[in-house]
């Protein structure tokens, strides 16, 4: 394991996961941490952290109706 921690960015600054390095790396997408700093929930602005809370997934329609059917599948039909 290196000995720099950095916060791989995706493209609109959310934290996509962790990496130790060797070296301090200067990449758009790997920003250096401070040992101890937790970047999950934060966006990085270009100059800083921010709290972030990711929008919640919207309800797909299909994915519930397919839901209440496996269920109705599984207790047999008894939730009609």
């Amino acid at each position: 394991m290196g000995k720099y921690k950095h916060a791989q960015i995706r493209k609109d600054g959310t934290v996509e996961g962790e990496s130790w390095l060797n070296n301090i790396e200067k990449r758009e997408n790997l920003i250096p941490i401070k040992p101890g700093f937790d970047p999950w929930g934060k966006r990085w602005n270009g100059t800083d952290w921010e709290d972030y809370e990711p929008e919640p997934e919207p309800i797909r329609p299909d994915k519930t109706q397919a839901d209440m059917d496996y269920l109705k599948m599984m207790i047999g039909g008894a939730a009609e």
